[in-house]
């Protein structure tokens, strides 16, 4: 008999009360903790949560996206005049169909001999491309843009977005930290854990193809366990 398995949507928790402007009024501070015990909440129970009320805009996720389709629609000569170095680091520019290679310990070891299964994993091809940006200011991985006239405008808009979204991060670590009750000194410390300079943003595409290549050596992102 076929095995099926119970998957719960996700919980979607509304943190508009931390993006306010009247943060000191009584009923914005009772829903900022309702918020933050949700969210704690669902990630104790589901690991995941969608997240309404961030701060961005329809306006700005729809401008983000709309970047993003110029940037991919782009001749593939042109994106690869940003291309990401051989090697993790640094894990920057643009990264071409079937470059990026992902599998997970469990795929290895169901074929058996490590080195034969990795040799055959890598022959699958990871149907997408991607375009990785760091912020301006990391000391340990430089961005690596296309020059200006390929694409005009677009670091100056995809830095600004870098730092729009890590405006966020603060924002949701801010609720994460209320809603597990620590103290001032705990915080911090988990404040700091967070560095913007640290942080990567990441533009994906998944080009359309038919599902007979699912069958052959085309895949999305299988299941895998992130390096580092």
């Amino acid at each position: 008999m076929p095995h099926h398995i119970q998957l719960r949507k996700p919980e979607t928790v509304d943190l508009s009360p931390f993006t306010r402007h009247d943060g000191d009024h009584p009923t914005t501070q009772s829903g900022r903790l309702t918020a933050a015990h949700a969210l704690v909440e669902a990630l104790h129970t589901l690991g995941f949560v969608k997240i309404k009320g961030h701060g961005l805009t329809n306006q700005e996720v729809q401008e983000a996206f709309s970047w993003t389709k110029r940037l991919f629609d782009l001749p593939t000569t042109e994106k690869m005049k940003a291309p990401h170095p051989p090697g993790n680091m640094p894990h920057r520019g643009y990264s071409g169909l079937g470059q990026e290679k992902v599998y997970s310990p469990d795929d290895v070891q169901s074929l058996g001999d490590d080195t034969k299964a990795a040799q055959e994993l890598r022959k699958v091809m990871d149907f997408k491309e991607s375009y990785e940006i760091g912020s301006e200011h990391d000391d340990q991985q430089q961005n690596i843009w296309l020059p200006d006239d390929v694409l005009p405008q677009f670091r100056t808009y995809m830095t600004s977005l870098y730092e729009r979204l890590d405006k966020v991060v603060v924002m949701i670590l801010e609720a994460i930290s209320l809603g597990l009750g620590l103290d001032a000194e705990a915080h911090a410390t988990l404040v700091q854990l967070h560095s913007s300079h640290h942080c990567q943003l990441r533009l994906l595409h998944y080009p359309a193809f038919g599902k007979e290549k699912l069958q052959t050596v085309f895949a999305r992102l299988p299941a895998h366990t992130d390096w580092g």
